[in-house]
C-alpha cells in the first residue's frame, strides 16, 4: 500500500497518525527527513529559525506551553545542537506527558516572566536574554552552557549584553550555582566578538 503525505502539512509527528515504520518508509522516498526523534518534515526541510520554530510549535501546541525553553530555545536559535527532548513551561503545572507521539517533552517548573517570551514561527520561546540566562544558570555541561552563551553574546541579532546577563544573574537570591554561572558568562564573553555570522539566531 503507498503511503502518501498531505500537501498542506508541513511536519509529521510519530504516531500521530503515521507510525516511526511509516514515516521512515517515506523518508527513504524521499519526500520527507527528520528534524528530531520523532518529528519529520516534508523535504525539503529549509533549516533556520522560523523554520525550526514551527516544528517546535507543531509538537508543544499539544500541550498549554507557556514557553519553549533551555536546549530547545537554543537550538531553534541556532546556538545550540539538536534537543534530545523538547523543553517546555506550561501555563499550569502539568508533569512531563506519558505516551504522547511524538519527540520527548520535558516540562520544567522555572519562573519565566511574560517579558521572558516570544513568538517566533508560532512557537512561544524563551526571548535570547532569557535563554543566556538559563544556560548560563541551569544546563548541567560547563562547555555546552559557555558555548550557547558565547554565540548569543556573538549574535548580533539576538542583542543580548553581557552586563545586562550578569545583572540578572545577579538577581537571583539564595540559589546555589550564582558564582560558577556568572564564572561561565565571563569564560563566554572571552574573546567573544559581535559577529553577523551566527546568522541562524534571526530575531
Amino acid at each position: 500500500m503507498e503511503i502518501t503525505v498531505g500537501a498542506a502539512q508541513e511536519f509529521f509527528i510519530e504516531g500521530s497518525p503515521f507510525r516511526a515504520g511509516e514515516l521512515s518508509a517515506m523518508q527513504l522516498e524521499g519526500s520527507l527527513e527528520t528534524i528530531m526523534p520523532g518529528l519529520w518534515a516534508r523535504t525539503p526541510f529549509v533549516d533556520g529559525t522560523e523554520s525550526r520554530a514551527r516544528a517546535v510549535s507543531a509538537v508543544v501546541s499539544r500541550i498549554d506551553a507557556f514557553a519553549v525553553s533551555g536546549a530547545t530555545a537554543a537550538w531553534v536559535y541556532g546556538v545550540g545542537g539538536t534537543p534530545r527532548c523538547i523543553e517546555a513551561v506550561v501555563k499550569r503545572f502539568l508533569r512531563s506527558p506519558r505516551n504522547l507521539p511524538g519527540p520527548p517533552l520535558r516540562i520544567v517548573g522555572y519562573d519565566v516572566r511574560p517579558a521572558d517570551v516570544m513568538t517566533i514561527g508560532g512557537a512561544p520561546l524563551t526571548t535570547p536574554l532569557r535563554t543566556a540566562f538559563d544556560a548560563a544558570v541551569r544546563f548541567p555541561d560547563d562547555e555546552e552552557s559557555i558555548r550557547v552563551v558565547r554565540r548569543l553574546l556573538e549574535s548580533s541579532s539576538a542583542g543580548v549584553d553581557v552586563e545586562v546577563l550578569r545583572a540578572r544573574i545577579m538577581e537571583v537570591k539564595r540559589r546555589p550555582g550564582k558564582l560558577r554561572a556568572l564564572a561561565r558568562v565571563a569564560e563566554a564573553a572571552r574573546g567573544a566578538r559581535q559577529l553577523t555570522l551566527v546568522r541562524d539566531c534571526a530575531v
